[in-house]
């Protein structure tokens, strides 16, 4: 598929977008572990479908587009017999519990190919979540209110290094808004300030909002992290990332920018370094006479 730049395609297939050329913020995260483990994961794509993965694609699709659940995921029974082993398909002599087993789930597969299959449980707590969220006023004005774009493809050249970016926001409002739901362990604000600098979210919101100006030539307002514990009860809170988070996020990304345009250049894509140095441990760990 052919991407002109800038462009904004509402509804370009998630598939096509992850292996598109251009990188992305998950790709620059790569690229600040090292460029060589960047160049290398691009060059050795894989599909990866961890349950923390599997769930996060289910609570995305709950949050913003719940009418799509039924058409994207099937649900497993929960009187439904224990998905067989490969060792027990295999088995020269299956059980008859076995072989009902293997006769029910090839049977269910067929009947709901091409739909992601997922647990009654993770749908009733995707349920509930978005329940929870919706009882916040703060966070069910930024989910429903203004909403112009739901999960659109944005791709755009960063004027300075001409590196072609691009980025997919959750949310993108009317009012100058870019919304992104975010589950945690911990939703307190002392909490999910070290998620936001651990995860790189800052990056995130400096990349999401110049990517959103550089498309539809209008400045965004503002960024909003919608913060979601995953156990009950749930508990939600919606964080405007501030100014000085923003800049700070923007100067790293300018400086991922222009090494990333090196390597573009050069074809060179650097590990972790090629000169011994010397290792100590954290500060943290060490008594203070030692450090």
């Amino acid at each position: 598929m052919t991407i002109t730049y800038p462009s904004i395609i509402p509804d370009l297939e998630s598939g096509i977008y992850h292996r598109h050329e251009a990188v992305s913020k998950h790709g620059l995260d790569d690229f600040r572990r090292a460029p060589a483990y960047y160049d290398w994961k691009r060059k050795n794509p894989r599909e990866t479908t961890s349950p923390a993965l599997l769930f996060g694609s289910l609570y995305h699709t709950a949050m913003l587009e719940p009418e799509l659940l039924s058409k994207l995921y099937a649900t497993v029974p929960v009187d439904a017999p224990k998905k067989p082993t490969r060792v027990q398909r295999e088995a020269k002599k299956p059980s008859l519990e076995t072989i009902e087993a293997i006769q029910y789930w090839d049977h269910f597969t067929d009947a709901n190919e091409g739909k992601i299959i997922v647990d009654q449980d993770d749908i009733s707590k995707c349920a509930n979540m978005r329940e929870a969220m919706l009882k916040n006023a703060a966070c069910r004005n930024a989910l429903e209110q203004h909403r112009l774009h739901t999960e659109a493809s944005l791709f755009w050249q960063d004027p300075a290094t001409s590196v072609k970016c691009r980025a997919r926001p959750d949310i993108i409002r009317g009012d100058g808004l870019i919304v992104d739901p975010k589950t945690c362990q911990d939703a307190s604000e002392e909490a999910f300030q070290r998620s936001a600098y651990n995860y790189g979210y800052y990056r995130q919101a400096a990349m999401y909002l110049d990517g959103w100006e550089a498309v539809s030539g209008e400045k965004p307002k503002a960024f909003i992290f919608l913060a979601q514990e995953v156990e009950p009860p749930f508990l939600c809170r919606a964080y405007v990332a501030s100014p000085a988070m923003i800049e700070y996020g923007r100067a790293q990304l300018r400086e991922d920018l222009e090494r990333y345009a090196i390597c573009e250049s050069s074809g060179i894509w650097p590990g972790l370094g090629d000169v011994p140095s010397e290792l100590n441990l954290p500060k943290w760990a060490m008594p203070t006479s030692a450090q």
